[in-house]
């Protein structure tokens, strides 16, 4: 009973996307949509299947092969189907980094069944995924990383803790027309070990010091450029030019001697103007770095050392930075929700980890990503998802995906 209301729920969820017809699978009546059985098959899409990629082509075959396991490992921990259609695709290319081990997936996109005017149609898009990704972190990538301290890292999703003993991440939200669309991700690996190295807190505060120091310099040289230093004569005789025209329209003697007190206790000299200017990129400076030193006081050496989270793409150090920023709630279709995780952090491959003796194409570490979407609807003064049960519908594929079956795969 649990997997046909799975597969139930999936069907209903696709449709409520409100996606396209796409092809008509003949007569139905009212309900045989959400009971009809799914079918489970492959496609090839041109220029991105395997052969098509940098793999060497000698492994271009046990590539296939891996995919043909991670077919069957979705397609078992889908349960049974009843009410959608299951199209699934290789595709390949990228590594993890230069020289480094060559990445590959498999996608199952998930299309529903419907019944329209009396006929069986399969939907003609989706709004529902699942996949098994080789020495990759697409599916669980945020935006397009940040060079940190002269590295070039990439954002991954919201640490969730872990599923079945392995961390487990949530990517971007994305608003779609279907609604909101949310991945889980979970990350397999050698057991105790992480293809990642971390950005830490401490070097987080060093890289934005840094970064703050330089546009301080940047700055000045601003401050120096937009007010050159001309000769003391030139610049009396400007002054007092400027008096002159100052002082034209007064009244008497009386009303002279006051514009010229203020004309006088108003002008600046070139020096004077170049150094006020310093002092306000001076003040931005300090202020910044007074902010970096308040975050860094409150933080152990050893809490300093630990992974820092961020929100998505933001290194930018001023008052409103922190890390772990709380997760907000939703808020509708508004572009300015999407990236509302809580803190994301910063990796890069830890060649350390990596085997360089085994084939290029050999899983080193794979991804597991769940895909779904919900509509968001306003309860209680909040917005939040209107339906909680897909978060059983994906606890029961993560509770049902043959981990071990993916781990002996590791290397092999």
């Amino acid at each position: 009973m649990r997997s046909i209301a799975i597969a139930t729920g999936f069907s209903m969820l696709l449709m409520a996307a409100g996606a396209v017809s796409g092809r008509d699978l003949g007569p139905c009546t009212e309900g045989s949509a959400q009971e009809k059985a799914g079918a489970w098959k492959g496609i090839v899409e041109n220029d991105v299947d395997v052969q098509a990629s940098s793999i060497a082509k000698t492994e271009q075959p046990g590539v296939i092969k891996r995919m043909a396991v991670f077919a069957d490992v979705l397609h078992r921990a889908l349960g049974e189907q009843k009410g959608y259609e299951a199209s699934w695709y290789r595709s390949a290319g990228g590594e993890v980094y230069k020289g480094g081990p060559k990445s590959y997936r498999l996608n199952a996109p998930l299309y529903a069944y419907s019944c329209s005017e009396g006929r069986l149609d399969r939907e003609g898009e989706y709004s529902s995924e699942v996949s098994i990704h080789a020495n990759g972190v697409w599916a669980m990538a945020s935006g397009e990383g940040a060079v940190i301290n002269g590295k070039k890292y990439q954002q991954l999703g919201s640490p969730i803790g872990e599923i079945r003993g392995f961390p487990a991440f949530e990517a971007d939200t994305h608003n779609t027309p279907a609604g909101v669309q949310i991945t889980w991700v979970v990350l397999v690996s050698w057991p105790h070990k992480s293809p990642f190295k971390y950005a830490s807190r401490r070097e987080l505060l060093d890289h934005m010091a840094a970064a703050a120091d330089v546009e301080w310099q940047k700055g000045l040289k601003t401050a120096d450029m937009i007010t050159p230093i001309r000769p003391k004569d030139v610049q009396e005789k400007d002054k007092q030019k400027g008096l002159e025209l100052f002082l034209k329209g007064a009244k008497d003697e009386q009303q002279k001697q006051k514009w010229t007190e203020r004309y006088l206790k108003d002008y600046r000299t070139d020096e004077q103007k170049r150094e006020e200017a310093r002092t306000k990129f001076n003040k931005i400076r300090d202020k910044t770095r007074a902010h970096l030193d308040g975050i860094r006081a409150k933080y152990t050496p050893e809490q300093l050392e630990q992974p820092a989270l961020v929100a998505a793409n933001t290194l930018y150090p001023d008052e409103y930075f922190k890390f772990s920023p709380a997760k907000l709630e939703f808020c509708g279709n508004r572009t300015m929700c999407d990236n509302t995780m809580h803190g994301k952090p910063f990796a890069v491959p830890d060649t350390a980890y990596f085997d360089p003796n085994l084939p290029r194409s050999a899983p080193q570490f794979l991804t597991v990503s769940f895909t779904w979407t919900d509509h968001v609807v306003r309860r209680n003064g909040k917005y939040e998802l209107e339906n909680p049960k897909w978060e059983k519908i994906r606890d029961d594929f993560f509770a049902r995906l043959d981990f071990d079956r993916l781990v002996s795969m590791l290397g092999n």
